[in-house]
């Protein structure tokens, strides 16, 4: 086992999200929905990194904002529109990773639609393992991209988007244009622009260009207009477009 990737921490995790619940959910108070453990350490028999990913769900995002004055550094929002990104630290040197949605987010329904499947399925966790040992030779020099993601993370994309189809999810998610397929998916790109991508489930059914210097919408393109307008409504709240 090399000095990243140390094995099977669920034991451990489980104490951690236990403590870290109470006292999240206490900081947040009328604004919280609900807290969840997510990512490799809730899988037990999943090797993973020394850190915890836990996932909030909150009434009011930028309510979060409070964690900052108790021990949690706001990171922004990585690839992900309208999640939050905390980092903090447990007392057990493992690494706190905090996302926090607002209710009812798709982002939120993938994160345990994947915990759940990878529970279930002892095989998968065998497979994501290698995997993740394989790929952990990045971790010494990874490079992390403008969105916070490095190599080692990038490497495992095929295989998440593999299993959320397999278990079935549709939700209707938006990021920023990071990942390999993604940027392929949205072909040529252009400086002072910032490029969305639409999913359904784990496959890409659109995209979009936003101009950063006047805050206008160049291109936009859904597979099916049943979404489109969502996603379209998505952008324009995001970065304040007005309809």
């Amino acid at each position: 086992m090399n000095t990243y990737i140390c094995g099977d921490l669920y034991d451990i995790a489980i104490g951690i999200f236990e403590t870290e619940s109470v006292l999240i959910s206490n900081i947040i108070g009328e604004n919280f929905a609900s807290i969840h453990h997510i990512g490799s350490t809730a899988v037990r028999g999943l090797v993973a990194k020394p850190q915890i990913d836990i996932a909030l769900e909150i009434e009011n995002l930028n309510k979060s904002l409070i964690l900052k004055n108790h021990g949690y550094i706001y990171k922004g929002e990585f690839n992900i529109p309208f999640r939050y990104f905390f980092s903090g630290d447990s007392k057990k040197n493992i690494k706190i990773n905090l996302h926090v949605v607002e209710r009812n987010s798709p982002e939120l329904e993938g994160f345990i639609v994947f915990r759940d499947y990878m529970r279930d399925n002892p095989k998968a966790c065998v497979e994501y393992s290698a995997l993740k040992l394989q790929n952990s030779k990045f971790l010494e020099s990874d490079k992390k991209n403008e969105y916070g993601l490095g190599k080692y993370t990038l490497m495992k994309d095929g295989f998440i988007r593999k299993i959320l189809k397999k278990a079935g999810f549709e939700g209707l998610c938006i990021r920023f244009a990071a990942h390999y397929k993604e940027l392929e998916y949205v072909g040529e790109m252009f400086p002072d622009t910032k490029y969305f991508v639409f999913y359904k489930g784990p496959d890409l059914v659109g995209h979009c260009a936003v101009s950063e210097s006047d805050n206008r919408v160049i291109s936009f393109n859904a597979s099916d207009k049943n979404y489109a307008k969502y996603f379209m409504e998505k952008v324009r709240s995001y970065c304040g477009i007005p309809v």
